[in-house]
């Protein structure tokens, strides 16, 4: 009987952390960020941003967001290249922003 409690103890636990881990990885658009930071950051978690998926494979955190409402299209890419290829004090400057 206890082996059996334990079993079952066993069993929603790893149903319960197997469902955070699906919830904190969800990605609902497929566009590469997961629900969670898309929340954070202030954009739809059902409508796919793929520069701002890009941008943060290529820059940090806070200049990758930059891009979050700029609209996608191939071009797009480049813009952000062009920034990633930026020294850092030119990505701060007036000129720039």
């Amino acid at each position: 009987m206890r082996k059996s409690l334990i079993l079952i103890a066993l069993i929603l636990v790893l149903i319960i952390s197997s469902l955070a881990v699906y919830y904190m990885n969800r990605d609902s658009d497929g566009d590469g960020i997961p629900d969670i930071k898309e929340r954070e950051y202030g954009t739809d978690p059902n409508k796919p941003n793929y520069l701002l998926a890009y941008a943060l494979k290529k820059l940090p955190e806070n200049e990758a967001l930059r891009f979050k409402n700029v609209d996608f299209d191939e071009s797009s890419k480049e813009l952000v290249d062009l920034y990633a290829s930026l020294p850092q004090d030119k990505r701060n400057s007036k000129e720039v922003n």
